[in-house]
């Protein structure tokens, strides 16, 4: 099935980009787990980026990601 991605939802765009960051979600994981010191597992942040189920992802952890994709780009 496939999922059609908002060019104007704030967590639709943080998602694609993330998913588009060399390393994908699996590493965004990764650097999140080493910043916070609290493991993430990388369907865990695919899921609060996806708001699936109520999940949501903190402003904290948006401030993360911006970061490690800033670094790689």
């Amino acid at each position: 099935m496939t999922c059609r991605y908002s060019g104007t939802v704030w967590y639709d765009i943080l998602y694609t980009s993330v998913r588009k960051t060399p390393g994908g979600v699996n590493d965004a994981a990764r650097f999140l787990t080493e910043r916070r010191g609290k493991t993430i597992h990388p369907e865990t942040l695919r899921a609060k980026l996806r708001h699936i189920d109520g999940e949501s992802i903190s402003l904290e952890m948006v401030e993360l990601l911006t970061e490690w994709m800033e670094e790689k780009a």
